[in-house]
């Protein structure tokens, strides 16, 4: 059964993955000879875009569901797209130096190049990781209650035959304690 409730958590779940994903490619720099190519930084940049139009896309899905949990989920989207944007902003920047070193050898060497693009590629990855993290919890609050409201439900099964130690309780039954004698 897929009610609006378990498909707002869902969308999140998924929307999470992908972005856990797209953190993985994001490259690792120790040292400036060993740079991502300007390709791969645009292909991430074009794979972030086409992923925050599919967050677009849902929110406008979400919008038209009136639930609490589509609502919630539509604001955690909204907060993620943020993190999604900053995550491409960073990885302009590392385009623009790359581009930047790739017309001006000499500076390849220069140790601040490389501390440029090592700082803008690990806030790409913090905030893909941040938006992930997120859309996780997000996910897992809108399931949580119902787990819970189930369990407090649920009961030890007694084994067949076996008498309840607790028996239901009548309305003639004391209910205060009884006074104590010294």
């Amino acid at each position: 059964m897929n009610t609006p409730d378990h498909g707002a958590a869902a969308v999140l779940r998924s929307l999470a993955r992908q972005l856990d994903a797209e953190r993985a490619k994001v490259p690792v720099v120790g040292h400036l000879y060993l740079a991502p190519d300007t390709t791969v930084v645009a292909t991430q940049i074009a794979d972030l875009a086409a992923i925050t139009v599919s967050f677009g896309a849902e929110l406008v899905v979400l919008a038209n569901e009136p639930s609490d949990q589509s609502r919630q989920a539509s604001s955690e989207l909204a907060c993620a797209a943020t993190s999604i944007g900053e995550a491409i902003a960073a990885l302009g920047r590392v385009e623009v130096q790359l581009l930047f070193l790739e017309e001006n050898p000499p500076h390849k060497a220069a140790p601040e190049a490389n501390a440029v693009i090592k700082t803008q590629l690990h806030e790409a990855r913090a905030q893909l990781g941040h938006a992930a993290e997120q859309l996780g919890r997000r996910a897992q609050s809108l399931t949580a209650p119902r787990v819970s409201a189930a369990r407090s439900r649920t009961s030890t099964p007694l084994a067949e035959g076996q008498p309840s130690t607790n028996p239901p309780a009548t309305g003639s039954e004391r209910t205060t304690p009884s006074p104590r004698r010294h």
